[in-house]
């Protein structure tokens, strides 16, 4: 697949195991848009000049005409059915050199993955989003991605991961060992 020159392609994956965390690959797009604006953005403080247009959270997107669309928008994701959660950031700021950070936030508050990348962006609107690959032993709870342009917070997403409830005890039946009778 091949992107117009203005694009620029990196893709943060992290995968998270039943009790380790490993960084299968890292990866984050970042990339100027002119996409409307579709949902609030969060209040956190970003650098001067530098404004959350949007942030949208859902577990797939894709390219189309040139944009990253997040198809499913939401905020709640169940294991084991879903397999990743993606979160998309909108900014607008000035069309200069700038540096970028995701990081990505356990329920713990524990950092897990952090992806960085330069991109110098032609246009006022730009744009970039991480990608977090959940395993069915992904801690359940409140995770976060932080994102920071030119090292200052511009902007964080929260969603909540639920695990299944674990399966019941197993249920004793309790059989007689001999049967007792008398025959005569």
């Amino acid at each position: 697949m091949k992107f117009p020159q203005r694009q620029i392609r990196f893709f943060a994956t992290l995968a998270l195991g039943a009790w380790l965390f490993s960084l299968a690959t890292t990866t984050a797009t970042a990339r100027p848009t002119a996409a409307r604006l579709q949902e609030s953005g969060d209040n956190t403080q970003a650098p001067a000049g530098v404004r959350v247009a949007r942030s949208v959270v859902g577990s797939k997107g894709e390219e189309k005409g040139g944009k990253y669309v997040v198809e499913d928008i939401r905020t709640l994701f169940h294991l084991p059915a879903d397999k990743q959660v993606v979160v998309y950031f909108e900014w607008d700021g000035p069309p200069v050199a700038h540096h970028f950070q995701g990081t990505w936030r356990d329920p713990q508050g524990k950092v897990v993955a952090t992806g960085t990348f330069d991109y110098s962006t032609p246009d006022t609107r730009f744009s970039g989003y991480w990608v977090l690959e959940l395993s069915p032993g992904s801690p359940a709870g409140l995770w976060a991605l932080e994102a920071q342009i030119d090292g200052q917070p511009a902007g964080e997403r929260t969603f909540q991961v639920t695990a299944p409830p674990p399966p019941p005890p197993p249920a004793w039946v309790c059989a007689p060992l001999c049967s007792l009778s008398t025959s005569t």
